[in-house]
């Protein structure tokens, strides 16, 4: 597509930071320990960035996104503060998370006291969900990175929905020729998001049976009386939208999801 070209597709620039890194660590602390993160492995690092641990190393939680990370993240402030956290969870610094804490995410990977677990979802519904929050509903904080790139590739909210979305998939194949990895970690495949095959988890959970999963998790932490306490009538998802659940893409546009993400599929048992 001859687009292409005209795409400034956002993605973390980790090449560069790593050299900078490198060439700097003998002169300053920083970034001698910005050295040692760059020695991780690339899909653990980026997996680290959406990672959180609590500090009791009762948790380690990935944060997939487009599978219900804002109910898991809720609950798990809630163990910790019995409450749940008023604002957005994601703006919360109160349980450490993030690349920088990688120190602490590293030693719950080995922790026998830990509880290691994530939650992925339906490719198809994830991707639609991710297609409606940020390019119809127009929602997502970050949608302004993609806005550009996709009006270059036609976006126009007065076409039929089928054409905008197959616009959408022609920007996630861009995007993934560039960069899988550094894809925008909403419509980034999930295995890459949770560093499938190299995270040791004890439960990866299904959104499609959030509750039944969580009680499950929590009960091996034992920890499952804040499932019971806080989990019902528990209602954080902002992105949700009937339309989008009820769009039916055409069977040339799930061919090309499934292409897409075909490794979660089978990872995750997904039809």
């Amino acid at each position: 597509m001859s687009v292409a070209g005209n795409l400034d597709i956002p993605f973390n620039d980790k090449p560069k930071q790593r050299l900078k890194a490198k060439i700097l660590a003998p002169f300053r602390e920083k970034y001698r320990e910005e050295r040692a993160m760059a020695a991780l492995p690339e899909r653990l690092a980026t997996t680290f960035f959406v990672a959180l641990t609590t500090e009791d190393r009762r948790f380690f939680y990935v944060r997939n996104s487009k599978c219900g990370c804002t109910t898991v993240s809720q609950l798990v402030h809630a163990y910790v503060f019995d409450r749940f956290f008023d604002g957005n969870i994601h703006l919360c610094d109160d349980i450490p998370h993030g690349l920088e804490n990688w120190r602490l995410h590293m030693d719950a990977l080995t922790n026998p006291d830990t509880t290691r677990f994530t939650i992925v979802r339906h490719p198809l519904d994830r991707v639609r969900s991710a297609f409606f929050n940020f390019f119809i509903d127009q929602n997502n904080i970050s949608r302004q990175q993609h806005m550009g790139n996709m009006e270059a590739l036609g976006l126009n909210l007065e076409d039929p929905l089928e054409r905008n979305f197959d616009r959408f998939l022609d920007y996630i194949e861009m995007s993934f020729e560039q960069s899988r990895l550094y894809t925008d970690r909403h419509w980034r495949p999930q295995v890459d998001n949770i560093a499938y095959g190299e995270i040791d988890y004890d439960f990866i959970g299904k959104l499609e049976f959030l509750e039944r999963d969580l009680r499950q998790i929590f009960e091996h932490a034992g920890a499952v009386d804040v499932v019971d306490r806080f989990l019902a009538g528990a209602n954080f998802n902002r992105s949700s939208n009937r339309a989008g659940d009820e769009f039916e893409p055409s069977p040339r546009q799930l061919r090309r999801i499934q292409e897409f993400y075909a490794e979660d599929f089978d990872a995750f048992g997904y039809d």
